[in-house]
């Protein structure tokens, strides 16, 4: 159809072009016509459901020339394209554009079982399906319809938005309906025109997989050229985005120099990546979000150089993933890893410029690195961020091979949280939920990956339900560690750690040693129980020479306390140096061996102490009670709060006071 404005001067073009029927005795035929739908050349192709003839109507010029089919032509005037193939039909061509012209507007149909569109990529070519090409273009596979680029014998790609200013999207939708690409599929890749000074529009690409679609494909990049915009939407049970390994390996950008956006919700997965960035490269975004029970983001397999799958997050630029609502995000290798280095995992901030950003939240949400040596690393290089919320859990599989290094280079910065404390708006604590990451073999703090070496800044804060598990858990001189929760396993403290949360308690399950430089920090606003920082060590704590427990208390609360135990273990080995922070001195502390550290604060008596140490009401047997009082009055006397005549004094007057 020609539309014409009063002048009669042609001012847009439109085509429709229509397959529908069976097409085995047509195919041939099709092959040889250069389709053009909607442009200065308009053709309108209807294909009888009688298997045995086509009839081919045409309005305007046909061009019979070449192989291509282009859905919205190339020219300076606007041109709209509109292409229905069903019923079972069968349309063959080497090159698909869809949206050819900065005007030009495409829109294909693909409907119906056993419908079929081929593009066999003839000659070699490199970018065989372009939805949007320098136009606007819209491709809609359903209802179990099929789009075929390429047979996989070479690399043909797909573009969705190819150049700056185009749009494009491709929606598959339904079970049956499948877009198999091989090759790659880059979702919004063109991009501002600057090497002239000429502005441009960025590309905006849409890649939607609902109800059971399927797209299979080599490779993916959403957000491909600087500026350009893409997104990927895989949703709804058995909607899926796989990988096919028949090219080569398969990798993913999601933000490679634009700003690139992959969904996976309400059941939707994708599988079989070897690897992928998130935030590739310098002034990227790359955003992942996997929500839902039964959304997963699976990275499968061993690459062809042998090793497992990884993922960054914030490569050079700014990544964020999100596993919420029970969704779920695996690695596994599926063989043996033979590649140098480590299993597989992620990375969040690998390079200086990159900044990464990691959330795992909700009940049944989880991370879990399958097949031995697996590797997380918050701020590589970079600025990394990893949280772990309310129920969800990060996994390490198969025991000491694991391990999680947090900053372990010179001036990077990592934060792992570790949040089992649900709040409502206020920020009141609602509810408590077992909360976990298993690092497996080493959980390592500001140290680099020999363990040993000092490194980037590292921080580690875990609340109330929280876990963080380790074989061996290594805290460098630029780590701290803020502990409402628990540590589970053999704590060596080259940093900062501190007890509970303005105030409260802390737990280490298993031994802990405090280094020399090392800081235990214990806040305290009173003397009753919640009112002073306290931590448990399960087996033995090993306090060397120079390690120093720091006291932050007022001087009105140190006037008015005599002592205080604030740490609790099976044993207790060494001493440390007790320092107050701010007004200074006025604190020192016991060292017993039997399992606890006391402070002793400026201006208690001996008789003071003792009454704090062995309140009466307490014993039910005298003899216990005496017993008590003897050796508190020792420690009394090493503390310089009595004389040894006096220590005898109140141990006479204890047993004497028998009723």
């Amino acid at each position: 159809m020609i539309r014409r404005a009063a002048s009669t001067a042609i001012t847009e073009i439109v085509g429709v072009g229509i397959w529908r029927g069976g097409a085995d005795a047509t195919e041939a035929k099709m092959r040889t016509f250069k389709h053009i739908v909607g442009g200065a050349v308009a053709l309108l192709l209807v294909l009888q459901s009688t298997p045995a003839r086509a009839d081919v109507t045409s309005l305007g010029e046909v061009d019979i020339g070449g192989p291509d089919v282009i859905v919205g032509f190339f020219g300076s005037g606007a041109t709209t394209g509109a292409l229905v193939v069903d019923g079972g039909s069968e349309l063959t061509g080497r090159e698909y554009i869809i949206g050819g012209g900065a005007n030009a507007v495409g829109t294909p149909l693909v409907d119906g079982p056993n419908t079929l569109v081929i593009v066999d990529g003839l000659d070699d070519s490199s970018s065989a399906l372009q939805v949007g090409h320098e136009g606007h273009g819209s491709l809609v596979i359903q209802n179990g319809g099929t789009v075929t680029v390429g047979d996989g014998s070479t690399f043909i790609s797909s573009f969705i938005a190819n150049a700056a200013g185009s749009t494009g999207a491709v929606t598959v939708k339904g079970e049956g309906s499948a877009f198999n690409v091989n090759g790659l599929v880059s979702v919004g890749n063109g991009a501002v025109l600057t090497n002239f000074g000429i502005p441009g529009t960025p590309a905006i690409g849409v890649l939607g997989v609902f109800d059971g679609g399927v797209v299979i494909a080599n490779g993916l990049i959403i957000g491909g050229e600087e500026n350009a915009s893409g997104q990927v939407h895989i949703a709804g049970t058995g909607s899926t985005l796989e990988s096919s390994p028949s090219l080569g390996d398969s990798f993913y950008q999601i933000g490679a120099s634009g700003h690139g956006i992959l969904n996976i919700t309400d059941g939707g997965a994708v599988a079989g990546l070897n690897g992928a960035n998130i935030g590739r490269n310098t002034n990227s975004g790359g955003l992942v979000n996997v929500s839902g029970t039964g959304s997963v983001f699976a990275f499968e397999g061993i690459d062809s150089d042998g090793f497992a799958p990884f993922l960054t997050i914030g490569r050079s630029g700014s990544g964020t993933l999100n596993v919420s609502d029970g969704g779920l995000l695996v690695f596994d290798p599926m063989g043996e890893i033979s590649g140098p280095c480590c299993g597989g995992g992620f990375n969040v901030a690998r390079n200086p410029e990159g900044v990464g950003n990691v959330t795992v939240r909700g009940a049944n949400s989880e991370i879990r690195v399958k097949g031995g040596f697996g590797f997380v690393s918050v701020g590589r290089r970079g600025t990394g961020e990893l949280t772990v919320a309310t129920g969800a859990n990060l996994v390490i599989e198969d025991g000491v091979g694991g391990s999680i290094f947090v900053a372990p280079a010179n001036r990077s910065v990592g934060t792992v949280r570790i949040l089992g404390e649900e709040k409502d708006n206020s920020g009141a604590v609602i509810a408590v939920i077992p909360t976990e990451i298993d690092a497996g073999g080493t959980l390592a703090l500001g140290l680099a990956f020999d363990g040993v070496t000092n490194a980037g800044v590292a921080t580690l804060i875990v609340d109330s339900g929280g876990t963080a598990t380790a074989a061996a858990i290594k805290i460098g001189a630029s780590g701290t560690v803020f502990l409402n929760g628990t540590l589970n396993g053999t704590v060596t403290n080259g940093g900062t750690i501190n007890p509970g949360f303005s105030p409260g308690t802390g737990t280490i399950d298993g031994d802990a040693t405090f280094n020399d430089g090392s800081v235990l920090n214990i806040e305290v606003e009173g003397g009753l129980s919640g009112e002073f920082d306290r931590l448990v060590v399960t087996g033995l704590a090993v306090f060397d020479t120079g390690s120093r427990i720091r006291v932050i208390a007022s001087n009105a609360v140190v006037d008015q306390l005599c002592t205080l135990d604030v740490v609790e273990a099976g044993a207790v080995q060494g001493t440390a140096e007790v320092v107050r922070v701010g007004a200074g001195g006025g604190v020192s502390a016991l060292f017993d061996p039997a399992g606890t550290v006391t402070l002793v604060f400026q201006g208690c008596t001996g008789e003071v102490f003792i009454a704090q140490q062995c309140p009466s009401e307490s014993f039910a047997n005298h003899d216990d009670f005496v017993s008590c009082v003897a050796h508190a009055a020792n420690d009394a006397v090493d503390q310089g709060l009595l004389t040894r005549k006096e220590k005898a004094q109140f141990v006479r007057q204890a047993a004497h006071n028998k009723e």
